[in-house]
């Protein structure tokens, strides 16, 4: 740093350099001629108005000076920084009147400290490396240190040191200036402690939130966000949100984040496609986001995952729809059992009214013949008699059979699997087909509610395979076992598709069966394929039984 020129040493040499000046001219004025006297006058003349001038220039530069020294002082002393000058080894020599208050001290205690002492114990690293960059360098060097405690109360100063140099470039002492930086300080800890707040939040809120810039850019991203793309921070923040969820998926929200960037809020459902192959479901919200002054900066954006969500409505959905589908499988069924009710009450009544009335009635008419013929010979008597005696048991067989259709009073009397068996040996005698019947442990006492649903799909089976499969040979197995008991019933015939709805709607059989299994807590399974006969399994938990 160079010396401002001393101007009183200047004009103390001017002064000197006259007087001696004015010694040789008295010494020679005696032996000169007048002329040159007279010149001598007048050039000392002039020496005398310079030197006068000179002394008014010295004085005004003297009262600059002292002014300029105590605007000086009062910098110093009233600075918003502390100042010390410290002797090359660190102690104190000179300090002004803010560091006093800074580090606790008066400006006299302060003369002779070694500052190293002032400097709080957990910084005394970072302000020793510090000293010993002054002193290798001997040029300026900050850094940021905790004072030692006053009252309980740590202070922050940035510190900022400047080596004075001789002229032969050796350092005799050292310049600090202490700024307080405390609530900066605290500033950058309340903004960190709410950065991790922030960051603690984001990173356990359900969903996906990011915020980008103007440019579509991702300026942060929380935790949900990196796993469920399954890319790390440094893939995503920076980078567009193109480039991170794709061109397909983009196209598709690009609008509402523009119009996001005008001011207004957005939201969609979206269907998207993951990177790594996986459809996902997600609720996506769109939101300004705008500086302390109102500006918009770019957008807050915040993901839902609801697949499972959409999955359970496309569920709820189809389960509407099958539930759609079973009511009117239900109503017809209905619709369908009240008309088979109608039929059979009709079939009933044209049975006893045609037939079972007819035959009675010719009985009446024949045994009132007898009654109003004259007496006849024994034999004639006993053969109408015996005519009689046939056809009221023929009347009788067709009434038991009828009964039979009804109700079969077997499952009452002797259980499942006699009135099964004896079922099938009926049918077998009466269609002419060879059917095979398999029994295996079936209990003997079954809840009359299991043993009547389990032979009517038997019942309803056979009746299918009698009218519809052209079959040759018929298979019925009835086995029970510890959890339940099922009915199988298998033909050969030409079986038919049970995919098609129009096949299965075409009678009341297959849905009747179906309700009777689903209503026991049990199921009724078809198997059937054109030209490749026909399965019918029916089982019922053991549960239900009620043995």
């Amino acid at each position: 740093m160079a010396k401002k020129p001393d101007r009183s040493a200047k004009g103390t040499a001017l002064r000197r350099l006259a007087e001696e000046q004015l010694r040789v001219t008295n010494r020679d004025v005696a032996v000169m001629p007048v002329k040159d006297v007279q010149q001598l006058v007048h050039e000392l003349q002039v020496h005398q108005i310079e030197l006068e001038m000179q002394n008014e220039e010295l004085r005004r530069t003297q009262a600059e000076l002292e002014a300029a020294r105590d605007r000086y002082v009062d910098l110093y002393n009233f600075s918003p920084a502390g100042h010390l000058t410290l002797y090359r080894h660190g102690t104190i020599m000179e300090a002004n009147l803010r560091a006093g208050t800074l580090l606790g001290l008066n400006r006299k205690e302060l003369i002779r400290q070694p500052f190293v002492r002032l400097i709080a114990a957990e910084d005394q690293g970072t302000f020793q490396r510090h000293c010993q960059e002054v002193l290798k360098t001997g040029q300026r060097q900050t850094c940021e240190v905790r004072l030692r405690k006053e009252a309980g109360v740590s202070r922050w100063v940035h510190l900022e040191s400047l080596a004075d140099l001789e002229e032969a470039g050796g350092m005799t002492r050292w310049r600090v200036a202490l700024l307080d930086i405390t609530e900066r300080k605290q500033a950058e800890e309340t903004l960190r402690s709410r950065e991790r707040e922030f960051h603690l939040l984001a990173d356990n809120v359900p969903a996906l939130y990011s915020q980008v810039d103007h440019e579509l850019r991702y300026r942060f991203v929380n935790k949900r966000y990196e796993e469920f793309f399954g890319l790390p921070p440094s893939d995503i923040v920076g980078r567009q949100i193109k480039d991170v969820v794709g061109e397909f998926n983009f196209s598709k929200i690009e609008p509402h984040l523009r119009e996001a960037l005008t001011g207004r809020a957005a939201a969609l459902i979206n269907s998207m496609v993951l990177p790594n192959g996986d459809a996902c479901w997600v609720n996506e919200q769109y939101m300004p986001d705008r500086d302390d002054t109102g500006l918009i900066r770019g957008i807050l954006v915040l993901i839902t995952d609801v697949t499972a969500q959409k999955r359970a409505e496309l569920a709820l959905e189809q389960s509407r729809l099958v539930l759609q589908e079973k009511r009117e499988e239900l109503q017809a069924l209905t619709d369908k059992l009240l008309t088979a009710q109608d039929e059979e009450r009709k079939r009933i009544a044209r049975e006893l009214h045609d037939d079972f009335n007819q035959r009675l009635a010719a009985l009446s008419v024949e045994l009132e013949s007898m009654e109003r013929t004259p007496i006849i010979p024994p034999e004639p008597v006993a053969r109408q008699l015996a005519a009689i005696r046939v056809e009221i048991g023929q009347l009788s067989d067709d009434l038991h059979d009828l009964a039979y259709r009804l109700h079969p009073s077997l499952l009452d009397h002797v259980g499942l699997e006699v009135a099964a068996r004896d079922h099938v040996a009926e049918f077998a005698k009466r269609t002419g087909l060879p059917v095979t019947f398999i029994a295996r442990e079936v209990p003997e006492t079954l809840s009359s509610e299991v043993a009547t649903n389990l032979f009517r799909v038997m019942q309803e089976s056979l009746q299918n395979v009698s009218k519809h499969a052209q079959a040759t040979e018929v298979t019925v197995r009835l086995i029970s076992s510890s959890k339940g008991i099922g009915l199988s019933v298998r033909d050969n015939g030409k079986g038919f598709s049970y995919e098609n709805k129009k096949d299965r709607a075409e009678g009341l059989g297959l849905v009747s069966m179906e309700e009777r299994a689903r209503g026991l807590g049990g199921f009724l399974r078809i198997h059937s394929m054109p030209r490749a006969g026909t399965k019918v399994c029916a089982w019922i938990p053991r549960v239900q039984e009620g043995a």
